[in-house]
């Protein structure tokens, strides 16, 4: 069992007592697309709000790095070319003033494992041999209804790439999947460059060459790696992930 089969077990079940009370005291019908996408994005709002005061230290310590830019560039004239005496001595002037020049970083690397692990519960929704099982929680008939969830028509545990078998026993229409996911997929990628380059701007010049390197490194590579890798990313996990950008957006701003 890797990590994120540890971590499926707990977003199973959030995003199973949050589908409950949409059905139940809300009043959407349990297998309605509304129900399953809005339990989705109040997982998403969950999470982010669980991390709302890791965001709230980063901004401390980015106005922090601010405040050090002009020693920063000093250190960086005087020490250039000697890379080695460059990062000790800015590794000490991070930690005399308590900054932290990678916290941007923390929030994305935090929702990883929360995002492979709605990864694997949303496969759960995908039917084996015509038949549902049981797993994290999440009853035969929980899956069942999920799997059938539809956005503008397609099944939330539907991907890119599915089968026409598949989508048959989803009762789902390839046109409409191939459409949707390439729409979330490229809406992804662009408000994940948009988020990390936010990230980048308010950083200014407080960051070194190499971590500049890294920002512009992520900045590219991020929102290119979904875009490749979004193909086999169920509806569900692409709400999950633009709805966690727009939030980011949204933070930052």
């Amino acid at each position: 069992m890797n990590v994120f089969s540890i971590f499926a077990g707990p977003v199973a079940t959030v995003l199973r007592g949050i589908h409950y009370a949409l059905s139940h005291y809300v009043g959407l019908k349990a297998s309605s697309g509304p129900a399953w996408a809005l339990s989705i994005i109040l997982l998403t709002i969950t999470v982010r709000l669980l991390l709302f005061p890791l965001f709230v230290k980063q901004i401390h310590s980015q106005r922090r790095m601010q405040q050090l830019a002009p020693q920063i560039k000093e250190l960086q004239t005087r020490h250039k070319g000697d890379r080695e005496t460059l990062n000790k001595e800015l590794m000490g002037l991070y930690k005399d003033n308590n900054a932290n020049p990678i916290s941007g970083c923390l929030p994305l690397v935090l929702q990883l494992p929360v995002f492979f692990a709605l990864f694997r519960v949303m496969n759960e929704f995908r039917p084996k041999n015509g038949q549902f099982h049981a797993k994290y929680g999440l009853s035969e008939e929980l899956l069942k209804q999920g799997a059938h969830a539809k956005i503008f028509g397609a099944p939330i545990s539907a991907a890119l790439n599915s089968s026409p078998a598949l989508l048959h026993e989803l009762n789902g229409s390839q046109t409409a999947v191939r459409i949707v996911a390439v729409v979330m997929i490229v809406l992804m990628g662009a408000s994940t460059f948009w988020t990390q380059r936010q990230m980048m701007a308010r950083a200014g010049t407080t960051v070194d060459k190499q971590q500049q390197q890294v920002q512009k490194f992520m900045l590219y590579v991020l929102p290119f790696s979904f875009a490749i890798f979004g193909f086999s990313f169920p509806i569900g996990v692409l709400l999950y992930w633009l709805t966690t950008n727009l939030w980011s957006m949204g933070q930052q701003h």
